[in-house]
């Protein structure tokens, strides 16, 4: 039987301009490099749960959050269901943001139930936009 390292096969390449055949060497997936190249469903499924265990993390860092509260605060609208206008988050955030962020990171926030606003149409009808609380709003931009 032959060997899967030494099995050879013909290859049309283009080289200046018009077709060669050259032979290539086919090496086997049995040598010690190939074996360290492959893993396992569970070892590929412990690096995604490694590279993700911090993701939480790196998205609620100050700058991220602080890059969040700007766009939330440009982009303006109107205010959720708790009443809170845009130009108070940024105070609410400096008196909550520990608690906050504490409920994040355990997976126990709940965002708040989103306000329900109709915008008239052209043909008569009602178009209903949901218009979330600012703070989620915050959340979502991150």
């Amino acid at each position: 039987m032959e060997k899967s390292n030494e099995k050879q096969r013909k290859q049309t390449t283009e080289k200046s301009g018009r077709l060669e055949e050259v032979g290539l060497e086919i090496q086997g997936n049995q040598g010690p490099q190939s074996r360290n190249l492959v893993k396992t469903k569970g070892e590929r499924r412990d690096d995604v749960t490694e590279d993700t265990a911090n993701l939480l993390e790196k998205v609620l860092r100050k700058e991220n959050m602080k890059t969040a509260l700007k766009r939330v605060e440009k982009n303006k609208g109107s205010h959720g269901v708790d009443g809170m206008k845009i130009d108070e988050l940024r105070e609410h955030l400096i008196y909550n943001w520990a608690t906050i962020k504490e409920k994040l990171l355990a997976g126990a926030y709940m965002p708040s139930p989103v306000r329900r606003k109709g915008i008239p149409k052209a043909d008569g009808g009602t178009r209903y936009l949901g218009i979330p609380t600012v703070q989620d709003r915050l959340y979502n931009k991150s």
